[in-house]
């Protein structure tokens, strides 16, 4: 079975906006990558840096955030998995915003990727669906 000309085109087509899809928004992202940590970016640092010494009880250790002294799980609600994530990156690059912030527009390709798969099979312009999202 022979494929023609035009499924081809269209498999190329659909290719490059997948590509698009992984790209553009790590290229729209890439410019803030030395963006300063904030608001609730220290506790996740801390938590990583905190990993490198004790992986297994990732809240085991107390912090200052509200002026009293803590647990930090009392404090800390998101699930450790991106603070792994973080506690390589460090360990291997150390804790300056950009190469932590670059490390993570891995996953904003994979997030557009993704978004742009979904659509495809969901609407006639997965393209832009993606871009919208």
């Amino acid at each position: 079975m022979e494929i023609s000309l035009a499924d081809r085109s269209k498999k190329r087509g659909a290719s490059l906006e997948a590509a698009a899809s992984f790209i553009v928004p790590i290229l729209l992202l890439l410019p803030f990558a030395n963006k300063p940590y904030h608001i609730d970016d220290p506790l996740s640092l801390w938590t990583a840096q905190h990993l490198l010494t004790d992986p297994i009880r990732f809240f085991d250790y107390e912090i200052n955030w509200t002026g009293l002294t803590a647990s930090a799980s009392l404090i800390i609600k998101n699930p450790p998995l991106a603070m792994y994530y973080m506690a390589g990156v460090g360990a291997l690059v150390g804790w300056q915003e950009a190469p932590m912030h670059v490390a993570f527009l891995f996953f904003v390709g994979l997030t557009g990727l993704g978004t742009y798969l979904v659509a495809r099979r969901m609407c006639g312009e997965p393209l832009l669906a993606t871009g919208i999202a």
